[in-house]
């Protein structure tokens, strides 16, 4: 990812981001409420097999997945002069902008308060952990949004001490969907988009990068964590910080 031309990557931070942010504005609840109807008739000529269309189910992303048999002629047939319902569907682009103005401009503030920074004990001599710092002072603030369906979008900028003591940066959308434990405490798994950058990876050259996270939260508290994938002696990194939301 460090390797990236310079010249693209704000380009495609704006795309991950936007189809991240939409993706995620759709949450789990794709309807699969397809209907088939096949009419067989003994009586005179053959009957015409219905012909089979994908049907927009109102899905704000993934758009038209309901596999549905077509209605009867007089039913099916558009009124005249009626423009598609798709071309009255704005673009998955816009969708994502929309998502994300929303979560600016709706969203209650938010401090993110980074904790602490575990290497993996197999991934690396004992040597490199005695060399690593594995406390990521830092800040970071940002807006989150409650969706209608109880999932989190969140924007956000945070800098924190990385593991070899120098500052990292990152810019970012989150998403979470949750589950509840008890009363104000709910479980939740997600992930994270972001523009980073950090004194190792081409001397601060910005770089993307998508992560899961958990989180475990309790009224407007939440403990999250995300982990950075990898081999012997890089990544296997586990991140954990806090967000209070105002």
């Amino acid at each position: 990812m460090g390797r990236l031309l310079p010249k693209t990557l704000w380009v495609a931070t704006v795309v991950i981001l936007c189809l991240s942010s939409s993706l995620a504005a759709t949450g789990s609840d794709i309807d699969f409420k397809g209907r088939l109807d096949w009419q067989l008739s003994t009586q005179g000529p053959a009957t015409t097999a219905p012909d089979y269309a994908f049907v927009d189910n109102n899905h704000p992303v993934l758009g038209p997945l309901t596999l549905a048999t077509a209605l009867p002629a007089q039913a099916a047939a558009p009124t005249e002069g009626a423009a598609p319902a798709d071309e009255n569907r704005p673009s998955i682009f816009k969708r994502a902008a929309i998502s994300l103005e929303r979560t600016a401009k709706e969203g209650d503030w938010e401090l993110y308060v980074p904790l602490y920074t575990y290497h993996m004990r197999y991934a690396y001599t004992a040597e490199k952990i005695s060399s690593y710092n594995e406390n990521p002072w830092g800040l970071g603030l940002g807006r989150g949004r409650i969706d209608e369906k109880g999932n989190w979008h969140g924007l956000y900028a945070m800098f924190f001490h990385d593991s070899h003591n120098k500052p990292e940066y990152q810019l970012g959308y989150a998403f979470k969907t949750f589950w509840p434990i008890a009363e104000n405490l709910k479980a939740g798994l997600g992930y994270t988009a972001f523009l980073g950058a950090r004194s190792d990876i081409n001397n601060y050259i910005p770089f993307l990068g998508v992560l899961p996270v958990a989180s475990l939260e309790y009224g407007k508290v939440s403990l999250d964590a995300t982990y950075v994938p990898g081999g012997q002696g890089n990544g296997n990194v586990m991140f954990i910080w806090s967000k209070i939301r105002f």
